[in-house]
């Protein structure tokens, strides 16, 4: 079983997006609907590395 970590501390989900990290908070900087692109092709990716070792 895999878990996805969908917090912004995820780099490889996020890569691409803006994050500002403020002391114990990080914020997603990148607007909504160009980050929901970013991170729908990453997770892309992410699940074709996961189907690869299967």
């Amino acid at each position: 079983m895999y878990v996805l970590d969908l917090s912004l501390s995820n780099k490889l989900l996020y890569d691409g997006c803006v994050i500002e990290e403020l002391p114990g908070k990080k914020n997603l900087l990148t607007p909504p609907i160009e980050a929901s692109y970013i991170i729908c092709n990453n997770l892309q990716k992410i699940l074709d590395s996961i189907l690869e070792k299967m």
